[in-house]
């Protein structure tokens, strides 16, 4: 009781001989006679290489890198994607899926055969020396997206041009997930307004103007263009929108909107006819991954059905015979992208009509969606046509017929075999050729 370092009773149990239990004895020891300090070092070191141990587990790295995906992921709603309750102050509706929202103002003007339009250099810390369009990201408070536009080309501009009429809008998707939702509207103003036109920019945004030949925009790879500028007169799909609206024309169709043929007429995209009530552009949803299309062209030669086929050299699925197709391009109905691919990889079509299509769907969670258009070439047009290669691509091409593509000794691309060794889509094929013999 007298000592200065803690002592405690610790009881032994003795047993006699023969297994009776004795006495129970109680002696006085210090901590340190009962854990000396190397033994508590080594317990401590033993401890440690046990965390480490832990710590360099496959197991614990997975949990710790789902985790830190958790937190990214959470970052990343929070701060980047708008959420429901933040959106819904909105007069407009956003898209679902929509990242950012926004609208801008593409002014142009005839005079004389020379069509102009006009753009602003950019000096903000986005898109720096770029020339671009008014316009921004849409406010809670405006009532649409061409009341968006208008906001923002008054900020921007000062005023519009005497006489501005609006034509119509098209809708552009940019980022990684085609997120960015930018609504362009088409306005027209007076020719004499190229003269007597003159803005009072917000020197912020812009240091300079100009009305640009649209040839110019379209053509010069020299000028720096901001993205949307970029898409709208560079990308197909775009650019036909925007001409259909200058021109007065009705809008083509985009690729998830169903526009049928005219009825009881024989419509035409590029070098493709197609019978009355084919889809031009069959629904597809906005969630796909990629989009394309080709043509699976058919004509019968020696009593047997054949179908055209080229032999690709390219990275992608390299010496496996296919059928003349592509990706779309933003924007695009899935008929234009058959015919524009066609005209690129043969140099033209032969004399054909699309009589119907298989929608095939690929790759991993099958978002892959790719339009197959069904055509039938009479055999005196199938036998005059010699396609005109594009070696890049594909350096052979060849009529075969549909027992050779059914007997798998020809290696197929990926969607022409789901055209013939599917059961349904065979039917079809049987089918459509069907109707034109039979």
């Amino acid at each position: 009781q007298g000592s200065s370092s803690l002592r405690v009773g610790v009881a032994s149990l003795e047993v006699e001989e023969g297994g009776r239990e004795g006495g129970l004895l109680v002696e006085d020891s210090t901590i340190d006679q009962l854990f000396p300090r190397g033994s508590r070092r080594r317990r401590l070191s033993s401890c440690t290489r046990q965390l480490k141990r832990i710590l360099a587990t496959r197991g614990f790295r997975r949990l710790l890198v789902g985790v830190t995906l958790l937190v990214l992921v959470a970052i990343i709603f929070k701060v980047v994607m708008p959420t429901t309750t933040e959106t819904a102050s909105y007069k407009v509706q956003w898209p679902q899926g929509a990242e950012k929202l926004g609208a801008g103002l593409l002014v142009t003007l005839q005079a004389g055969d020379k069509a102009s339009v006009l753009l602003l250099y950019r000096n903000s810390r986005h898109n720096d020396k770029t020339w671009g369009l008014p316009g921004g990201n849409v406010d809670a408070e405006d009532e649409s997206l061409t009341a968006a536009a208008l906001r923002e080309a008054r900020e921007e501009l000062g005023h519009l041009p005497q006489g501005t009429e609006f034509l119509g809008e098209v809708l552009t998707r940019r980022g990684k997930h085609e997120s960015k939702f930018y609504t362009v509207i088409i306005a027209r103003a007076p020719a004499d307004q190229k003269e007597a036109y003159s803005p009072e920019l917000n020197l912020e945004e812009h240091s300079d103007w100009r009305w640009f030949d649209m040839e110019e925009v379209r053509n010069n790879a020299e000028l720096s263009l901001h993205p949307v500028v970029e898409m709208l007169f560079k990308t197909h799909g775009y650019s036909t929108q925007m001409d259909a609206l200058l021109a007065g024309e009705p809008l083509p169709a985009t690729h998830d909107r169903v526009q049928q043929g005219p009825s009881g007429a024989v419509g035409q995209v590029g070098c493709i006819k197609t019978a009355p009530g084919v889809p031009v552009s069959p629904d597809i949803p906005s969630s796909a991954e990629k989009i394309g299309a080709g043509i699976f062209i058919m004509t019968h030669l020696d009593n047997s059905l054949h179908a055209l086929l080229l032999k690709r050299n390219s990275k992608h699925n390299d010496n496996t015979w296919g059928i003349p197709g592509g990706n779309a391009d933003a924007g695009e109905i899935m008929l234009d992208t058959a015919s524009r691919e066609a005209v690129e990889e043969m140099g033209g079509c032969p004399g054909m009509t699309i009589l119907d299509y298989v929608l095939t769907r690929r790759g991993k969670q099958l978002q892959k969606y790719f339009t197959v258009f069904l055509a039938y070439s009479p055999p005196e047009e199938a036998a005059a046509f010699v396609p005109e290669l594009d070696s890049e691509e594909n350096d052979q091409w060849r009529w075969v017929a549909l027992d050779e593509m059914l007997s798998m000794e020809l290696p197929l691309h990926p969607v022409v075999e789901i055209v013939v060794h599917d059961d349904a889509n065979l039917r079809k094929v049987k089918q459509v050729a069907g109707s034109v013999t039979g």
